[in-house]
Parts: C-alpha cells; sequence; structure tokens
C-alpha cells in the first residue's frame, strides 16, 4: 500500500521539481466557480487551460476569491 501523497512526493523526487502550484486569486462578479472550472493563461489560445479552480467562495462585497492549482509555466493576469 502507498502512504497518503506517496505518488506526488516520489514524482517530485524523480522529475526533479514539481511543475504546478497553488495561487490564490481573486475577482469581480460575486458568482464562485465550480471546483474543477478550467483556469486560463494571459496568453491563452483556444482550449489552452493553465489549471484548474480547487476551491471558491464569494465574498459579501460582490467579489470571489479561491484558489486554482496553475502551471509553472504558465503565463496569468495579474
Amino acid at each position: 500500500g502507498c502512504y497518503p501523497g506517496q505518488e506526488i512526493v516520489a514524482r517530485t523526487h524523480f522529475l526533479g521539481r514539481n511543475k504546478r502550484r497553488l495561487a490564490r486569486y481573486e475577482a469581480s462578479g460575486g458568482h464562485a466557480h465550480a471546483p474543477g472550472a478550467r483556469v486560463l493563461a494571459a496568453d491563452a489560445q483556444a482550449g489552452d487551460a493553465a489549471g484548474h479552480v480547487v476551491a471558491s467562495a464569494a465574498t459579501s462585497d460582490n467579489r470571489v476569491v479561491g484558489l486554482v492549482v496553475v502551471r509553472d509555466d504558465a503565463p496569468l493576469a495579474g
């Protein structure tokens, strides 16, 4: 059996580095994004996802905050 996270640790060890990162985001609009929703890169071409939403919540001041997992090489908009 494997312990939780063992595959990630082994993959990171043998590849030399992690190719994704967790990032916090804020947006205007007031509607929370669904977990798994695609995040597009700043220079995205059709269908080119930079990552995906992990968690998202609307705030009382009509903003959305959340966490996304994105590729290290993805240029994200400010």
